[in-house]
């Protein structure tokens, strides 16, 4: 699990570097882009401030700032996930999954405190999409927190049909 925890974001801002750019089209004036290095030769520090070079670029890039954020998520860099999570909500409105992982990333940020934003960022989603996996999973955490178990069971127990078929 380690493992995957740790390749994941490096293999997500390699595709994302590659695939997710429009530098892959060549200007005939200026020739073929040059070669990447090795994906293996590429830390993940490395990888983090290419992307962030490119999101001052672009700074409307919904997708890198998605990718920023999980991978700030993954490092355990909260208060950068935040930031990442604020602008992606700016980009892409109240989609209920950036909502819940804004959530997450907020309390998160703040010791694991779910009160105050968060709990209404969740709420907010759980309105727009009610089988909002992450967004049922953070609300059962949030009753639990307030001492409301039967609540937070109630979510929990919605979620379980949902992932039935992903055990992971």
């Amino acid at each position: 699990d380690c493992i995957i925890a740790v390749l994941l974001p490096i293999v997500t801002f390699t595709l994302y570097l590659k695939l997710g750019t429009p530098d892959i089209v060549v200007d005939s004036n200026r020739g073929p882009p040059p070669a990447d290095p090795a994906i293996g030769s590429r830390s993940a520090e490395s990888l983090l401030l290419e992307v962030k070079a490119r999101l001052a670029q672009n700074p409307k890039d919904s997708r890198g700032w998605s990718i920023l954020a999980h991978a700030m998520m993954s490092l355990g860099n909260y208060p950068e996930a935040v930031t990442a999570y604020e602008k992606l909500y700016e980009l892409t409105g109240e989609k209920p999954d950036v909502m819940a992982r804004y959530a997450d990333a907020l309390a998160m940020a703040a010791g694991g405190d779910f009160s105050g934003r968060p709990a209404e960022l969740i709420q907010k989603a759980l309105e727009l999409d009610p089988d909002q996996p992450q967004g049922l999973w953070l609300a059962g955490m949030v009753a639990e927190a307030r001492g409301e178990i039967g609540l937070a069971l109630h979510h929990w127990y919605r979620l379980e049909p949902l992932l039935r078929n992903e055990p992971e």
